[in-house]
């Protein structure tokens, strides 16, 4: 069924579907990191209830404390040959989520030269430190694509990092975490 929503006057459909799937490639990177700090933290058996305690612990963690975590599991000696792919997905973490925050928390709309303009306001700094910000950018449709190649890759990075720890390790995480999986 087709619907004519009001976003569909003020962003192209392409963009749309890419916001989406930018958004679900952040979360399953975070969600990944979070079971790599599980397996640093209580081991490699996710049906281990300190194993999950320490998973639902990462996710629930503000992405500042959870890269700090995943910074300190990344110097456990499991993850030792692993250190440039961690040390990419924190890059990642840390630059591409200014993007996803405006996605998510900001308005877009389609500007005349075919850029995406974004508006996003935020809080930064911490008790009399903080202040409001605002964020403005014009995404291409290319610097879009090349955040979703580059979120995907390391989406496939940080699986293969499980595994390279255990045979099998990635599936049976993701198991654990959707029971619903075969």
């Amino acid at each position: 069924m087709d619907h004519d929503y009001s976003t569909d006057r003020l962003l192209p459909v392409y963009f749309l579907t890419d916001v989406g799937r930018l958004v679900q490639l952040c979360a399953h990177i975070e969600q990944v990191c979070c079971a790599l700090i599980a397996v640093a933290e209580a081991g490699t058996d996710p049906d281990d209830p300190a194993w999950f305690s320490s998973f639902i612990k990462a996710r629930k963690s503000p992405l500042q404390k959870m890269r700090k975590r995943l910074r300190q599991s990344a110097a456990k000696e499991e993850f030792s040959k692993h250190d440039d792919a961690l040390s990419s997905v924190l890059f990642f973490l840390e630059k591409v989520h200014t993007f996803r925050n405006a996605f998510v928390h900001g308005a877009c709309v389609a500007s005349p030269d075919g850029t995406i303009q974004t508006d996003y306001v935020f809080t930064e700094g911490a008790g009399a430190d903080r202040l409001e910000a605002r964020q403005s950018e014009k995404i291409t449709q290319a610097h879009m694509r090349q955040l979703l190649q580059t979120a995907n890759a390391l989406h496939e990075l940080t699986l293969g990092v499980l595994d390279c720890v255990d045979d099998g390790l990635a599936m049976r995480c993701m198991r654990r975490i959707y029971p619903l999986l075969p």
